[in-house]
């Protein structure tokens, strides 16, 4: 649940993304992102339940059956999430700059995108 739950996070962030910013450019790289999402992370929740097979053997070690490498998914899961989060992160960032408000409440509106990167 946790690969399923962190993918709908990223793809509500992108929905919000597309929402507040109208420009083309940024919606169409937010469409882009969105079938990537969607795209990994069915990869992600499937891997994750079929990671054995029988999915038993998962936890059962007395029981016989194949399964994946649990550090290579886990290490390439890490490996796709930290770009991705940095990705979305950046995303609003070029867009703040062209804001046409006072210096300080720029420099305010950084400091907000930032704690939400933490």
């Amino acid at each position: 649940m946790y690969n399923l739950a962190l993918t709908l996070v990223k793809i509500s962030i992108v929905f919000q993304y597309i929402r507040i910013f109208p420009a083309k450019k940024i919606v169409r790289f937010c469409r882009f992102l969105l079938v990537f999402l969607c795209l990994y992370g069915s990869w992600t929740f499937f891997g994750s339940i079929f990671m054995c097979v029988p999915a038993a053997a998962f936890w059962d070690e007395t029981v016989k059956g194949k399964c994946m490498s649990r550090l290579g998914f886990w290490f390439s899961n890490a490996g796709v999430n930290i770009p991705l989060d940095i990705l979305i992160f950046a995303i609003p960032l070029p867009l703040l700059k062209e804001l046409q408000l006072p210096r300080k409440q720029k420099i305010g509106l950084m400091f907000v995108f930032g704690a939400g990167a933490l």
